[in-house]
């Protein structure tokens, strides 16, 4: 600081302010670099939330690093990008389809309507098909989910 001081409310304590000095402008190379890291982020990104937009890439969604060892094993992966950037664009594709499942979820009110329509083992099937990013899909591409996961077992 530049040792200006103030009363902090405390007896006999006082509180140091700390002078912000201006930043200087980056230098245009590391502007472009920055710049660059960024445009192959955002294009990992958009290609793995493509991928992870088909239903039948929703098993991913619980399970972040397998579609991270997919996308590797698929070739999905930038040449020339650091695969430390590449794993968090994959981990955020993942978060990001998340976020906008259970939204969706929760704006169309799913859960009371569920209460209102059923009752028993019948709503509890159909809650347990919420918890799981597979049986969503399954239900959103018209097939019966397989329910396998527990607690509950499918009501027939």
């Amino acid at each position: 600081g530049d040792g200006r001081t103030a009363q902090d409310g405390r007896a006999g304590g006082t509180l140091r302010r700390t002078v912000r000095l201006a930043t200087l402008e980056l230098n245009s190379n590391k502007i472009s670099t920055i710049c660059d890291l960024q445009q192959s982020y955002a294009k990992a990104k958009d290609r793995f939330l493509l991928v992870l937009g088909s239903a039948t890439m929703w098993h991913f969604l619980s399970n972040k690093r397998g579609f991270r060892n997919w996308a590797k094993a698929s070739g999905l992966y930038p040449n020339g990008v650091s695969v430390h950037f590449v794993d968090q664009a994959t981990f955020d594709a993942v978060e990001t389809w998340v976020r906008h499942i259970e939204s969706v979820i929760a704006i169309s009110d799913i859960r009371a309507k569920i209460y209102r329509r059923f009752s028993g083992k019948t709503r509890h099937y159909a809650y347990s098909l919420l918890t799981s990013y597979v049986d969503i899909g399954s239900l959103l591409q018209g097939n019966v989910p397989t329910c396998l996961h527990p607690p509950w077992r499918c009501v027939t």
